[in-house]
């Protein structure tokens, strides 16, 4: 009541509420290149292929970008980056543009190898994010893939 009070007790006496989920980005792989063998200083074209299991459209570009981007092990987010990326962490986005629910897309992309690289295997992990909104949640199941790549 302005000027007066509040209703007391805003669980059961002049209050509402409405509960709000916010969705979360989802994924289902469908597909990913070879794991390659390589020499230090080469260059391979990888990529892997999403489907969208989310009600709403990935988005190319803008704000909310959905992008696929360097996971785990940090501290080697540049190791692999090749030419085109989009920054040290965060790799391409779908080549099909805007991906629809239940579409698929292809993030295809450039890896280089460093000539400092030992030889040997070793993992490079990639997972979705949105954008200023959320990371693919769970990315043993849910738009995270890994390449092992074998350097000579």
């Amino acid at each position: 009541m302005d000027g007066y009070s509040w209703f007391e007790n805003p669980d059961s006496n002049g209050a509402v509420w409405w509960r709000i989920d916010l969705p979360q980005p989802k994924a289902e792989l469908v597909e990913q290149s070879s794991y390659p063998v390589l020499n230090r200083g080469d260059v391979a074209e990888i990529y892997v292929k999403f489907k969208n299991t989310s009600w709403a459209t990935w988005k190319s570009s803008g704000q909310n970008a959905v992008r696929l981007a360097v996971d785990k092990n940090w501290a080697q987010r540049t190791a692999w980056q090749g030419p085109g990326w989009i920054s040290e962490n965060r790799i391409t986005a779908a080549q099909e543009g805007d991906v629809a629910p239940w579409t698929t897309g292809t993030f295809r992309f450039k890896i280089k190898v460093p000539s400092d690289m030992p030889s040997g295997k070793h993992r490079f992990y990639t997972r979705l994010v949105e954008e200023n909104y959320s990371w693919f949640e769970n990315p043993d199941s849910n738009g995270a893939v890994w390449w092992e790549i074998t350097v000579r």
